[in-house]
């Protein structure tokens, strides 16, 4: 069957047909989203480094007073994603790193990320860790 938009310029989901027969003219995706967000500002230790995650988990262990060990998969125990929370929106870390060192999938680390970012709003304690993690972690 005949391909009506054959060498009329069309465009057809998005890519462009282009306007020689056979659909050999130019193909090009439409551009969507360009619009970049501002870089986030991240927490550096002493000496401009970006904080490595196990310098984040020591710093958590001496806040919490425990291993990461004890409290990190703990039923309903918000520490995990607090440490995950600073170290992707406070220290620079990309969400994948994070979660390939947790150990979890990435759309579970995205929602708990998401989660614990919304509850800092009515939780005098998180925001407390939050706090005291980053200034622990700048002394780094």
């Amino acid at each position: 069957r005949a391909d009506s938009t054959r060498g009329s310029g069309k465009s057809v989901g998005g890519i462009n047909r282009g306007c020689c027969a056979g659909g050999h003219g130019v193909r090009a995706k439409a551009v969507v989203g360009t619009k970049r967000k501002r870089p986030r500002a991240t927490i550096t230790g002493s000496g401009g480094q970006r904080v490595e995650w196990e310098e984040l988990v020591r710093a958590a262990e001496k806040i919490r007073g425990g291993s990461w060990e004890r409290w990190a998969d703990r039923y309903g125990d918000w520490g995990r994603d607090g440490v995950m929370y600073v170290a992707v929106r406070h220290g620079g870390m990309r969400l994948a790193e994070v979660v390939r060192e947790v150990g979890i999938e990435y759309q579970a680390g995205a929602q708990a990320v998401k989660r614990f970012g919304q509850a800092l709003g009515s939780d005098p304690a998180r925001r407390q860790f939050v706090g005291t993690l980053r200034r622990e972690i700048s002394n780094v």
